[in-house]
Order: C-alpha cells, then structure tokens, then sequence
C-alpha cells in the first residue's frame, strides 16, 4: 500500500525531480509524472501539487535560459 502523507515532498521538492522530465518534454502530461512521482517515492502526489511543481520546474528551465542567453561570453 502506498503512503498518503509524505511531509518533505512538497512541490518545490517535487520540480527538482521531475526537472529532467520537463526540460525533456515541456509537453508532459501531469499524470504520466504522478506515476513517476508514485514509483520512485511509493507516495501518491495530488493532481495540484504536481501541475504546480511541473510550472516551477518549467519556470526554473526558461529562467536559466534566459540568464544563459542574456550573460555575455567570458
């Protein structure tokens, strides 16, 4: 049986892991990352706490992208 309450795996938590995912597929479906999410930690995720983690994880990829692109060559 799976574990509901997972105190430190809040959606911060959660983008840091699925952020290989996202960078891979910005398309990917939420509930193909609550199976990765579930298998990996054997803890079913909400619906709401993965859409927000996925948002920061796409958040962190393009403001990355955005501080590469806009740092000029040393």
């Amino acid at each position: 049986m799976t574990n509901t309450h997972h105190a430190k795996l809040d959606s911060d938590t959660i983008a840091d892991v699925i952020r290989p995912l996202v960078e891979a597929d910005l398309s990917i479906k939420v509930k193909s990352i609550i199976a990765k999410v579930q298998s990996r930690f054997n803890y079913i995720v909400s619906y709401r706490k993965v859409w927000l983690a996925k948002q920061k994880s796409a958040a962190k990829i393009f403001s990355d992208w955005k501080i590469f692109y806009h740092t000029p060559p040393v």
